[in-house]
């Protein structure tokens, strides 16, 4: 049986995006029932995680296969419910999802499945980091940070054309600081972030939470990172220490990145600069008229 599989699997190839689906016929099953083949799949492809969606092609045996390339062409993408209304909606193809209570049934031999499978080697390259060395920081760069924590964040934004929003300062040792780049630059988020409230309240809270069942909370993505400490917002435009056995750990938004797409997509970034730098200029035209 795993001989059987092994060709199937090479097709499922170790994408960069957030799934990976594999096509297989009816008559490859065996016998076997369609979580029985998941799970021997996970062990041919390491790279395999949870079964999100599981397709039946009777109609056209062949869109089983062209379902699973546009999934791992990431030509449909979103979260599962996004996923399953591109692939059945009506007129897009004739395979039908299967339930999860039908997953423990064999396979019908004149037809053609696909599965798609939560991709555990893809990355989260939604964040950028720098790590900077604080005797770097200390000093007066191109004139314009002043020595200071923030500003230095500030000139980095303005050079580095991919950064976004500012999510995250933190100081500590040099190598841990270096640590945290690294996971962050790698994709590599598991530990390192987490949910809490965007305001904190105390018992407030609590008390929002009852009146409005639970939909009160406004939540936002907080990084925390071995070895360093957060540098508070009001300590931020202090001035870095002189120390070289620290340093400090910038963590921004990446603006290459497609949220939607869970994937790098420059050409949504420069659509997104061209339209803002039009805005931009309309405004300032809009301001020079007013003034005339």
């Amino acid at each position: 049986m795993l001989g059987r599989l092994i060709p199937i699997a090479l097709i499922a190839q170790c994408h960069a995006y957030a799934r990976v689906s594999i096509p297989v016929t009816g008559q490859l099953f065996g016998g076997e029932s369609f979580e029985m083949h998941a799970e021997m799949m996970k062990d041919v492809h390491s790279g395999l995680g949870k079964l999100e969606v599981l397709g039946e092609c009777c109609a056209d045996p062949g869109e089983a296969s062209e379902v699973s390339e546009a999934i791992n062409s990431n030509q449909v993408y979103g979260n599962v419910k996004e996923v399953d209304k591109e692939i059945f909606k009506v007129g897009s193809t004739q395979c039908r999802q299967m339930r999860e209570s039908e997953q423990k049934n064999p396979a019908n031999k004149a037809c053609s499945y696909f599965f798609v499978f939560e991709n555990t080697k893809h990355a989260d390259h939604g964040y950028a980091a720098n790590c900077v060395p604080a005797q770097m920081c200390k000093d007066d760069v191109v004139g314009m940070t002043k020595g200071k924590v923030a500003t230095y964040g500030v000139v980095m934004q303005i050079l580095q054309q991919n950064l976004g929003g500012l999510k995250y300062i933190g100081k500590g040792p040099l190598g841990k600081c270096l640590e945290g780049m690294t996971s962050i630059n790698e994709g590599n988020l598991k530990g390192l972030t987490k949910e809490e409230r965007a305001v904190k309240l105390g018992g407030l809270n609590v008390l929002a939470d009852i009146a409005s069942g639970g939909k009160s909370a406004a939540m936002k993505t907080t990084f925390q990172f071995d070895g360093m400490e957060k540098v508070p917002a009001v300590k931020s435009f202090n001035k870095c220490v002189d120390d070289a056995s620290v340093g400090y750990l910038f963590v921004f938004g990446n603006k290459y990145w497609s949220g939607d797409k869970s994937t790098v997509d420059l050409g949504d970034f420069m659509e997104e600069r061209e339209k803002q730098t039009k805005i931009k200029e309309e405004k300032k035209k809009a301001a020079e008229e007013a003034k005339a």
